[in-house]
């Protein structure tokens, strides 16, 4: 039934708003959809008519959990993303012309005569295929990208750290 009201929004409003009106024969005529669903699922639609108000709780009970799995499973993805881009900024941090040069013109990612001359970024694009997909599709927001900028400037220290310089030893 989730589906169905999925793919039919104006009817699912209308009974959660009031869902007694699945008892409402002219009413359920006039959705042809639904009464053809009804007919083909017959067990479910003595269920929902011996208790409407309880079906459709149930029903936004189960809306609103499969909308906590689709939230983490947008969060995963999001992790997922954010780790793709922090390394490609720590690429690109790592190869400052190759940085500038994309910052430029980024859709040079996806040009072909480009890659051939710059075979580091070709091979890390063949090893990250999720980054180079992000860069077909939108080169321009994944180079303005905060997290990219940030592994591009914030990657690695440079150079070698300072050393605490000694103290001498008390007399």
């Amino acid at each position: 039934m989730d589906h169905f009201l999925d793919k039919h929004p104006e009817i699912a409003e209308q009974l959660r708003k009031d869902p007694s009106l699945i008892d409402n024969r002219e009413w359920v005529a006039r959705h042809p959809e639904l009464q053809e669903y009804l007919q083909s699922h017959q067990r479910l639609a003595e269920v929902f008519r011996a208790h409407p108000d309880a079906f459709m709780r149930d029903e936004d009970r189960y809306e609103w959990s499969e909308g906590d799995h689709d939230h983490a499973r947008m969060r995963d993805r999001d992790e997922r993303n954010r780790g793709e881009l922090t390394s490609f900024g720590h690429f690109l941090g790592g190869h400052p012309n190759v940085a500038a040069e994309l910052s430029a013109d980024p859709t040079l990612a996806s040009n072909k005569e480009y890659l051939a001359n710059h075979p580091e970024l070709d091979e890390y694009l063949k090893a990250h295929p999720a980054m180079g997909q992000q860069l077909a599709q939108d080169p321009q927001a994944v180079m303005s990208s905060n997290v990219v900028q940030q592994g591009r400037f914030g990657a690695k220290p440079v150079g070698p750290m300072p050393r605490p310089k000694a103290t001498p030893p008390n007399q």
